[in-house]
């Protein structure tokens, strides 16, 4: 093997000096060079009023791992936000989507971060199944050397809340990881809950994973990637004109399916299969009429809606789901009432 030499200008050594230790080392291997290197460098650090050295390289900071397991896109927002908060914090992180994570890789995981959404009865979001089944069978590893969180995403309105989040921070508690912060079960409206876990979060990983000077930018694996941030959301949405409504189920059917074309106008907004589409809207005021006079009450009593005063009828047109029943509705009615039918209906779980 040769190697260009630099001047000997450049260099700390006598031009004899360079020739003997080119002599010693020329039939060593790049293993024993190697070592070398390590053995001269630790000599100087040694000698007495030695030249200041460069700070020896701190070892690697602890990755973080981001698993997004979502549905209609909420979960893959929040771990977009999370991980650009960790970024932030000059942490290292990976973001990916449950179904590209290469799930046998768990037991290498330290710092394990999962938000997952909840579907239909309890399920996982589709693309977490096989991950979900995985940690489930008796193939799942141990992950003592493990440390998580979990958020998990709902809707109270169905009986098993949260269960994905539930089963993800279960089952890897059961398999030896630690618990970082407790699990959140969030609602639909999720997002107070949200930057307030994000922050608590990010704080407790700074601490287990010291910062690096500047923490590489985390690629997202996975089509999702192409999800475009938005400046819309619930508390400031875009208002738009319905452009076309159709009904495409026949007179005779019981279901009133319908065709809906909202016009976006210049908002930017693009949308794919697949995506969601939250529509906020205001309640039909004969509606709030009819509550009003079933409370036995005029409409223009003051109440209290996230820190304002507004009154009721305002409130009930803009600020609350009137239009559907839950189980928690029933529930929280059965046990104002007493009403004993209602109560034995709620007991029954079959």
């Amino acid at each position: 093997m040769t190697t260009q030499v630099p001047p000997t200008s450049l260099l700390p050594l006598t031009p004899e000096q360079l020739a003997s230790l080119q002599a010693v080392i020329g039939g060593y291997s790049p293993t024993q060079l190697a070592w070398l290197s390590g053995y001269f460098w630790g000599m100087v650090n040694q000698q007495p009023g030695s030249v200041a050295s460069a700070p020896v390289a701190a070892a690697p900071a602890a990755s973080i791992t981001l698993i997004s397991a979502s549905q209609t896109g909420n979960a893959r927002r929040l771990a977009e936000q999370l991980r650009d908060d960790l970024l932030a914090a000059k942490l290292s992180v990976t973001l990916v989507n449950a179904g590209d994570y290469k799930f046998k890789q768990i037991a290498q995981e330290r710092l394990l971060v999962v938000i997952a959404s909840t579907q239909g009865e309890g399920e996982p979001a589709e693309e977490a199944v096989a991950l979900h089944k995985f940690l489930h069978s008796k193939k799942a590893p141990k992950l003592n050397e493990t440390a998580f969180a979990v958020f998990g995403l709902g809707d109270s309105s169905y009986e098993n809340f949260c269960q994905s989040g539930k089963d993800f921070d279960g089952k890897l508690a059961e398999l030896g990881a630690e618990r970082l912060v407790e699990r959140i079960d969030a609602d639909v409206d999720y997002q107070e809950l949200a930057i307030a876990w994000r922050k608590q979060v990010v704080e407790v990983l700074k601490a287990r994973a010291p910062a690096e000077n500047s923490a590489p930018a985390a690629l997202a694996s996975g089509a999702v990637d192409q999800l475009d941030s938005s400046p819309y959301s619930k508390e400031q949405p875009l208002t738009a004109q319905l452009a076309a409504k159709q009904k495409i189920t026949g007179r005779a059917s019981d279901k009133d399916v319908r065709h809906i074309e909202i016009d976006l106008g210049d908002s930017g907004l693009r949308y794919q299969p697949g995506d969601a589409l939250g529509v906020w809207f205001d309640n039909d005021p004969a509606l709030v009429d009819e509550l009003v006079q079933l409370l036995w009450l005029k409409g223009d009593e003051p109440v209290e809606v996230e820190g304002q005063t507004l009154p009721l009828r305002e409130a009930l047109r803009s600020h609350f789901e009137l239009t559907q029943n839950t189980t928690l509705i029933v529930e929280k009615y059965a046990g104002l009432s007493r009403d004993e039918q209602l109560i034995s209906l709620l007991a029954d779980k079959t």
